[in-house]
């Protein structure tokens, strides 16, 4: 009966750990790399639509140095201007950003503004920018490049 009893246990720990591995796997591959695919060296372009209905080009550029990574917003024409961004928060496909560097323009509303950035897969993210004070609030779909 005990050895009985020790083979039911064997097997319960087998599925419990196959289990485990299967959703790790499946964890790690469709919503852990979401996240990850912003932590490397990428750069990520879209279309951000102001409030004049202009579609601006903007490009989000992820360099890692040394273990840290720099995030830089850049607006292109008739913008023209850059915004440096530090992490503030992420999980498994979410990640916020605030901006502590604007090189002037329009970009000067956004400064210590915030950027949350949703991946929706490997190659497609969606970014909202946001400066509550100046109430501003805009959309951006980025594609990776």
């Amino acid at each position: 009966m005990k050895t009985e009893n020790a083979v039911i246990d064997t097997r319960s720990v087998i599925y419990i750990l196959i289990a485990g591995l299967l959703i790790m796997f499946t964890y790690d591959s469709v919503a852990g790399s979401a996240y990850k695919a912003l932590q490397k060296n990428s750069s990520w372009a879209g279309l951000t639509t102001d409030s004049n209905d202009e579609d601006i080009k903007t490009i989000l550029k992820v360099e890692e140095s040394g273990g840290n990574y720099n995030y830089t917003l850049i607006y292109k024409t008739p913008r023209n201007c850059r915004l440096k961004a530090e992490e503030l928060m992420a999980d498994d496909n979410t990640l916020k950003l605030k901006f502590f560097e604007a090189n002037g323009g329009f970009c000067d509303k956004l400064y210590k503004g915030k950027i949350t950035i949703t991946v929706k897969d490997r190659k497609t993210a969606k970014a909202k920018v946001e400066q509550k004070s100046k109430n501003i609030s805009e959309i951006v779909t980025l594609k990776l490049q």
